[in-house]
């Protein structure tokens, strides 16, 4: 695998990852990249570039090391989906607690801040907006 590089022993018998970082070859290529007669494509070199410094950061901070120690990689697979969906928990749960009641306001019953201590009247509460924001949020988050 790319990302882990190769593996040597130190002199202690310990195994240590050996990979160089792609910022310098990125650096290179992109000054060569400006000096050229093609086109230019700004923001492909600023996502390459900005690829380039995490690589650069995770190699030099030794992070490649204790991932490959450690088989970090292998442990965290599981946990990905498992953050993805306690972010889109979040949201729902962000979004009927507190910021469908907001809406309502806002687009249906047009209070300012200083009438947001009135109750909302039966009529806001039935406003067709909040519906249509209700089936959205639960459609694109399910």
């Amino acid at each position: 695998k790319s990302w882990q590089g190769d593996a040597t022993m130190t002199h202690n018998g310990e195994n240590r990852i050996s990979r160089q970082s792609t910022l310098p070859d990125t650096w290179r290529d992109f000054n060569r990249a400006l000096r050229s007669p093609q086109p230019f494509n700004a923001f492909e070199w600023v996502y390459r570039l900005f690829l380039g410094i995490v690589d650069y950061a995770y190699v030099k901070s030794g992070c490649i090391e204790v991932t490959a120690k450690y088989e970090l990689h292998k442990a965290w697979r599981p946990w990905v989906p498992l953050f993805g969906l306690g972010l889109i928990v979040l949201v729902d749960a962000a979004y009927f607690s507190h910021i469908r009641s907001l809406l309502q306001r806002r687009w249906c019953c047009h209070q300012r801040e200083e009438d947001e201590q009135q109750q909302m009247s039966e009529e806001c509460k039935a406003c067709h907006w909040t519906t249509m924001h209700d089936c959205l949020v639960v459609y694109l988050t399910g």
